[in-house]
């Protein structure tokens, strides 16, 4: 298909790694054609990643975009859970739609679209980026061979406003009892790229820092990437996603009862036996919930020839939002109001 047929979507992201998942490092997908070029003034459509930053040589900084599309061509992919960030509804109410796995009480938009977030995947993804492993080569090259049992990745952070707290204090209990378990992460074991932590292990312990419908995250896919049979506790509707048995649910929050599953699963060989339903998993990650195949089918829904650019419309990052003192205010209540809402639905959880 000819360029000039694609709709061009610029991507607004600080992170360089974006072209290892296309096939063929060609940032096609669909009738989609994704621009990484911050300084790029011809697109159809603005999709932001978290929050509009830019490189300045080696600094990220924020910075308002003058808006060259249709404000109904702008789409927000909310990057972190409620319970560690409120977005605040000024920054919200600039973008014709948000993806996110926020809940309703969390994010109200007229154009939210309630789904898993598609975030980009930690597998392959190493410092250096010449290093990273591509769409191709993950295609082609499945880690199917396992010389090993058990990893987890669980670094030493511990925040209590959050689920690293008890997410740390499960997995020091877990290294405990199941000492065939590796475990990796900041502050334990650092890897250069998280496929040293997958590829030669046939099982691992995946746990999201927030649970809630669609709230799954690379934790989830990267563990389908290399290849393993996740224990996972998170998203309760994950299996909406992925076939039902591609996984094994887990809950942190009983200890025994996870240990028993686990144990039982390993003895039984569950691995070799749901290996296809993990090939089929491993496969809806690279084709369907990657970021961009996402983003392409989103497009296509609600693209619109008759939308017009306007004109000296400019989009805000969050942090220049707030030297508004009045939006300020506003941010500060939402976060309180927030925060609130958050401890009550981890007691909820808690039970």
């Amino acid at each position: 298909m000819p360029t000039q047929q694609h709709i061009r979507v610029k991507f607004f992201s600080p992170s360089p790694q974006w072209l290892r998942m296309f096939p063929g490092r060609e940032p096609v997908w669909g009738n989609c054609r994704f621009i990484f070029n911050q300084d790029e003034q011809h697109y159809d459509w603005l999709v932001v990643y978290g929050d509009l930053h830019t490189h300045r040589g080696e600094r990220i900084t924020a910075t308002r975009v003058k808006l060259q599309c249709p404000p109904e061509h702008t789409l927000l992919i909310t990057t972190e859970p409620s319970s560690i960030t409120t977005y605040g509804s000024d920054f919200l109410n600039q973008f014709g739609y948000v993806l996110t796995g926020q809940e309703d009480w969390a994010i109200k938009h007229p154009g939210k679209i309630h789904s898993q977030p598609a975030l980009r995947w930690f597998y392959g993804n190493a410092r250096e980026c010449e290093n990273s492993l591509d769409y191709d080569f993950m295609k082609a090259n499945p880690p199917e061979s396992k010389s090993m049992i058990i990893s987890t990745v669980c670094s030493t952070k511990a925040q209590k406003h959050t689920m690293h707290y008890k997410r740390a204090q499960f997995i020091e209990r877990m290294c405990k009892a199941l000492p065939e378990m590796d475990r990796f992460g900041r502050g334990i074991k650092e890897v250069n790229d998280k496929a040293e932590t997958l590829d030669a292990y046939r099982y691992h312990i995946a746990i999201e820092n927030h649970v809630c419908d669609h709230w799954w995250t690379e934790k989830l896919s990267d563990a389908f990437l290399g290849m393993t049979l996740p224990f996972y506790h998170g998203a309760p509707n994950a299996s909406e996603y992925f076939p039902k048995d591609s996984f094994i649910p887990i809950n942190i929050f009983d200890f025994e009862a996870s240990l028993k599953t686990i144990r039982s699963a390993i003895d039984n060989n569950e691995f070799e036996k749901r290996l296809p339903l993990i090939r089929e998993a491993r496969s809806l990650v690279l084709e369907k919930y990657n970021i961009f195949a996402v983003l392409s089918e989103l497009i296509a829904q609600h693209h619109s020839i008759e939308a017009n650019p306007e004109s000296d419309r400019y989009l805000y990052p969050r942090r220049l939002l707030r030297r508004n003192p009045i939006i300020a205010i506003r941010v500060g209540l939402e976060k309180t109001a927030m925060r609130i809402k958050t401890l009550l639905h981890q007691q909820k959880m808690d039970v």
